[in-house]
């Protein structure tokens, strides 16, 4: 895959205890998560410097439609276009318009990294959710698991169709476990998965 040589794609996520991402498409993960997993968010997509997630993940952040500062925002939306209407005041779509980190992108996940690649980005961060985070699996190759001692009852799927057995198992067919760390007191811990090689 010639794109892996240019750019490493990797996934940052959070899972309930349970094995889920959160309750239901508009649940802010923030609201669940650790103050540990909100900091390695952070820092890590920072690190990074680009960031791919679906417009429905980007509309229900803390700052629902608004960019992650100091990193390039990809935003898969069937309707670059028509997207613009979920803001509620022309003021605020020029202001998000003439913002350089925001890209709204109707595109494939390698024609994301073809794009974030001539951009100049060496890693990009899939952000989610359940479908972006299905759809570049296959060119994934590190999985960021932050495992959190939460149970949520019912929710998404972290990949679609895979319940949190057939997660575990995808993941120890696929990746290998490179790191495990605990991130606090309360039993959060982050999982460091690397693609095996083929």
């Amino acid at each position: 895959m010639a794109v892996g040589n240019r750019i490493q794609v990797f996934a940052i996520a959070a899972l309930s205890k349970d094995g889920f991402i959160g309750q239901d498409e508009g649940h802010v993960s923030t609201n669940w998560t650790s103050e540990e997993d909100k900091d390695w968010f952070w820092d890590r997509t920072k690190q990074a410097g680009a960031v791919v997630m679906g417009s429905t993940t980007f509309f229900a952040t803390r700052k629902p439609g608004w960019p992650l500062p100091e990193r390039m925002n990809y935003v898969l939306t069937r309707d670059p276009e028509g997207i613009w209407q979920k803001y509620e005041n022309d003021e605020e779509r020029s202001q998000l318009r003439a913002k350089e980190n925001l890209r709204y992108l109707s595109a494939s996940p390698a024609e994301v990294i073809e794009i974030a690649a001539a951009d100049g980005h060496q890693e990009l961060a899939v952000c989610g959710g359940t479908s972006v985070y299905t759809a570049f699996l296959p060119l994934v190759e590190t999985f960021y698991l932050t495992r959190e001692p939460v149970a949520l009852g019912e929710g998404l799927r972290l990949i679609k169709d895979l319940d949190l057995n057939g997660l575990e198992s995808m993941l120890e067919e696929n990746f290998t476990l490179q790191e495990t760390v605990t991130m606090n007191d309360q039993g959060t811990i982050r999982q460091t998965w690397k693609r095996k090689k083929s």
